[in-house]
């Protein structure tokens, strides 16, 4: 699970089910941190920036 760019959670799938671990809480204070300053803290704009997506290099 990314905020915008920012890696929050990884999930991991299986025939027995799916796992999702959240990363180190530096994670989730980067993402804050950033929406802090684009102004999006507590608005839909955070929320909609909220998704899962395939790691990318």
């Amino acid at each position: 699970m990314y905020w915008k760019e920012v890696p929050i959670q990884v999930q991991a799938s299986d025939d027995k089910g799916t796992v999702s671990v959240p990363l180190d809480d530096r994670f989730q204070e980067a993402a804050d941190a950033l929406a802090m300053m684009d102004g999006s803290a507590g608005t839909d704009q955070y929320l909609m920036a909220w998704e899962w997506g395939d790691y990318v290099c």
